[in-house]
């Protein structure tokens, strides 16, 4: 991809759309009004076609020295531009300077100039406002329907992410055995997130995880480490930002020696800690409660949730979530950010 291909968050076919569909309703309305706003439609679109075609110049231009890849559609869309520019002027029949010079009437008419016909002036004014009006819906539809179909959007902008996130300093992650993971231990890619589970950002990402995951599941691997943001176990912390997070880690840690971290995980995520009673929660992810009960007695989870804190504290954690990918953190952490990492390192591998 060149340089060129996207603008303004939308790439350079979705503007021929725009620009096409504003040359028909400029020309459709011309037909329609007669008379009112025949000739500006004209003379609009022999200056809309101008603009087309000055582009198509310069993005031959770009392929023509090697800019931009070669792409023999696009060199047929500018070989359309020419022939329309030619084709506007011999509908117009009067030639370039005529039509200079009704432009130039025009803009002294919006600059407060007096016109032959001020009762047609603020009609054919909207025949323009109308056409502007279109190309705008028009932007905002391709713009959408551009996110839609491909999430990573503009591919120049998710490059930046990349080359920020290899900026990033490569850090040695101690991972345990036994540490809640989905994924195989030797995929390509290994990520490591430092969780609350108070966290309401903490949530919407466990479900963007889960979806990186399902993509990429031979290649990726997301293990779950502890950071609450609470006093109880976390001494950084000089406020309780989350008092319930703590409770819900040794919680979550107790499910694990069951083999249902998972489960539990996705429960209290969905769940409201400061209303809802832990064990209810552990419940619903189908613990066994008396063993879920001599899990926590044992404090075995309390050890394992500080030393994952004093793990983050060694890192610099200053809040939750954060991803660590391949041992660099990823500041950007929407879907799309991730994506492009992942791919990318799983291209340059």
């Amino acid at each position: 991809l060149s340089d060129t291909s996207w603008q303004f968050g939308i790439p350079i076919a979705g503007w021929g759309v725009i620009y096409y569909v504003a040359l028909l309703v400029m020309f459709f309305m011309g037909i329609g009004l007669r008379d009112t706003f025949e000739n500006e439609s004209r003379v609009a679109a022999v200056l809309l076609s101008t603009g087309g075609l000055a582009v198509s110049i310069y993005l031959a231009f770009t392929m023509i020295t090697g800019a931009a890849p070669y792409c023999p559609l696009c060199a047929l869309t500018h070989a359309i531009n020419l022939a329309l520019l030619g084709v506007t002027l011999w509908a117009d029949g009067r030639g370039p300077r005529s039509v200079l010079a009704d432009t130039f009437t025009g803009l002294r008419y919006l600059l407060g100039a007096e016109t032959k016909r001020p009762d047609l002036a603020p009609w054919k004014l909207t025949g323009f406002i109308a056409t502007a009006l279109v190309g705008v819906i028009l932007y905002q539809w391709v713009f959408i329907r551009t996110q839609l179909i491909t999430p990573t959007g503009d591919p120049h902008v998710h490059e930046d992410v990349f080359a920020e996130y290899q900026n990033q300093p490569l850090r040695e992650i101690p991972i345990r055995p036994d540490d809640p993971r989905l994924g195989s231990r030797d995929a390509r890619i290994q990520v490591v997130v430092f969780s609350d589970f108070q966290c309401p950002y903490c949530s919407s990402l466990a479900h963007q995880l889960e979806a990186l995951h399902e993509q990429y599941r031979d290649d990726v691997s997301i293990v779950f480490k502890h950071y609450p943001l609470g006093r109880e176990c976390n001494d950084s912390m000089n406020s309780d930002f989350h008092p319930y997070a703590c409770s819900a880690a040794y919680a979550a840690e107790a499910a694990r020696e069951q083999g249902l971290f998972w489960p539990f995980h996705d429960v209290v995520f969905d769940s409201e800690l400061s209303t809802r009673p832990i064990r209810e929660i552990a419940y619903d992810a189908g613990l066994d409660l008396v063993e879920f009960d001599e899990s926590l007695n044992r404090l075995v989870g309390r050890r394992r949730v500080r030393e994952d804190v004093a793990l983050g504290n060694e890192l610099g954690l200053i809040g939750t979530p954060s991803v660590f990918i391949n041992g660099r953190e990823s500041d950007q952490l929407d879907v799309e950010s991730l994506q492009t990492i992942v791919s990318k390192l799983l291209s340059t591998e």
